[in-house]
């Protein structure tokens, strides 16, 4: 049992204090990794057709000029 009510006052809502800064935490180590993807995507279309060591296969039908949704 903690009987210091300095100790105790500090472990009060601890937990949920805990929780929501490992989801703050999360979110933004997703948003940081999502921007950097995009931006990896940007330069590998960027450099594909340029390198000869790169052959895209595309399945039948597909538009590599089609319309591609705006990244988040």
């Amino acid at each position: 049992m903690i009987c210091d009510p300095l100790v105790r006052r500090l472990l009060v809502g601890f937990s949920e204090r805990a929780r929501e800064a490992r989801t703050l935490g999360f979110d933004e180590a997703m948003k940081d990794m999502i921007s950097k993807l995009h931006g990896e995507v940007k330069a590998f279309r960027e450099r594909a057709p340029k390198d000869p060591a790169i052959r895209l296969v595309l399945p039948p039908g597909y538009d590599p000029n089609g319309t591609r949704p705006v990244p988040y």
